[in-house]
C-alpha cells in the first residue's frame, strides 16, 4: 500500500530512476559505445557522455544534460538514487513534481557552468552524476522546513571540503558548492514573492 501511494505521488521520479538504472547498465556492458555509436573501445565511455570543464559546450551543450544521466560507479548512483527519492518526496508538499524537476534541471546546469566560469583552464577533468544539484534540493529542503541551522552547516562543510580537496577534487567540490548555493538562492526566488512585508509601522 505504501509503495502504491509513492508511485502516484512521485510518478515521474520512479520513472526517472528507472532510466537511470538502465542507462547504467547500459554503459556497463558496453553496449552504447560498441554497439550503437561504434565508439573504439580503448576510450572511456563515460568521459564522453560526462560534462567537460574546458569545454562547456561539447557535442553543442549537449552534455549539460546527458552528464546527469551517467554514474561512474554502482554506489554513486544507488546513494543518488535514495536521495533523489527522498528529496523529491519532501519537497511534493511544496511544489509539484515538474517544478522540481524544472529545478533539479536548472541547479545542475547552473552548477556546471559556474565550474566552467572558474575552472575553464582545468583540461581532463569532467563531472558526472546529480550530486550538485541534489545538494540544491537538500539546501531548499532545510530553509522551506525552517532548518536554516542544518542548512548553514551544511553550507560551511562544503566550503571546508572545497578547501580541503586536493588539486583532482577541487572542481567536484567546487560543482557540489555551487549546486548547493543554487538551491539557496532558487528558495530566496521561490519564497521572495510568499515574503510578508509590513505595509505600516503601528505606534
Amino acid at each position: 500500500m505504501h509503495s502504491s501511494k509513492l508511485i502516484k505521488k512521485i510518478p515521474f521520479t520512479i520513472i526517472f530512476c528507472c532510466l537511470l538504472i538502465f542507462i547504467h547498465l547500459l554503459l556497463k556492458t558496453n553496449f552504447l559505445d560498441q554497439s550503437l555509436f561504434a565508439i573504439k573501445a580503448e576510450q572511456n565511455i563515460y568521459q564522453i557522455y560526462a560534462y567537460h570543464v574546458s569545454s562547456p559546450l561539447r557535442f553543442f551543450g549537449l552534455t549539460l544534460l546527458s552528464s546527469s544521466l551517467i554514474h561512474l560507479s554502482d554506489i554513486h548512483l544507488v546513494v543518488n538514487l535514495v536521495f533523489l527519492l527522498i528529496f523529491v518526496t519532501q519537497l511534493r508538499g511544496f511544489f509539484s513534481e515538474a517544478k522540481i524537476y524544472i529545478l533539479l534541471i536548472g541547479i545542475h546546469i547552473t552548477s556546471l557552468l559556474l565550474s566552467s566560469l572558474f575552472f575553464l583552464n582545468f583540461e581532463n577533468n569532467y563531472l558526472t552524476g546529480l550530486s550538485a544539484a541534489l545538494l540544491g534540493l537538500f539546501g531548499m529542503i532545510n530553509f522551506q522546513k525552517e532548518k536554516k541551522v542544518i542548512g548553514i552547516i551544511v553550507f560551511f562543510l562544503l566550503v571546508l571540503f572545497y578547501f580541503q580537496a586536493t588539486k583532482e577534487q577541487k572542481v567536484a567540490s567546487f560543482c557540489h558548492l555551487m549546486g548547493y548555493l543554487s538551491g539557496l538562492v532558487c528558495y530566496l526566488l521561490l519564497n521572495f514573492k510568499r515574503a510578508k512585508i509590513p505595509l505600516h509601522i503601528d505606534r
